[in-house]
């Protein structure tokens, strides 16, 4: 197996990419899928702004390990892009250095809660109805 990190936002996300990993890569070890090499940033600014999260960052590259970050696109993958790429290269990094993926496509504004709900089967839709009531109430 070669060695991999990625990093992501919050609790959802690592646990929604972890379970991707074990359905997709059966060959690897879910708990080092997890603990060793998904690293939750707990917001994107993290990725910057917090040191031990620029540490992992910077070991990673450092070992020729090409981290994959997974963020939210938000209201604007474009610009969310920008913003990553942007406080990335303040800190030495190259856009080649690293892959960058953003919820729900890479291309569109949203995040993982998009993403999931894009993925509901027909069949299952009417649960969107009941999960709206309960987000309003």
């Amino acid at each position: 197996m070669s060695d991999f990190k990625i990093f992501v936002e919050g609790v959802a996300d690592k646990v929604f990419i972890r379970q991707c990993i074990s359905a997709f890569f059966t060959d690897l070890c879910i708990e080092e899928a997890s603990e060793k090499n998904i690293i939750q940033c707990d917001g994107r600014t993290n990725l910057w702004s917090k040191e031990e999260v620029r540490t992992k960052l910077t070991e990673a590259i450092d070992n020729n390990v090409k981290p994959l970050i997974i963020f939210d696109a938000d209201n604007s993958a474009d610009d969310t892009r920008q913003e990553i790429d942007q406080n990335l290269t303040l800190f030495g990094w190259q856009k080649d250095q690293y892959h960058l993926f953003l919820f729900p496509n890479n291309q569109d504004p949203g995040d993982l809660e998009t993403l999931l709900e894009l993925i509901i089967p027909d069949k299952n839709r009417p649960i969107l109805d009941c999960w709206s009531c309960y987000e309003n109430e």
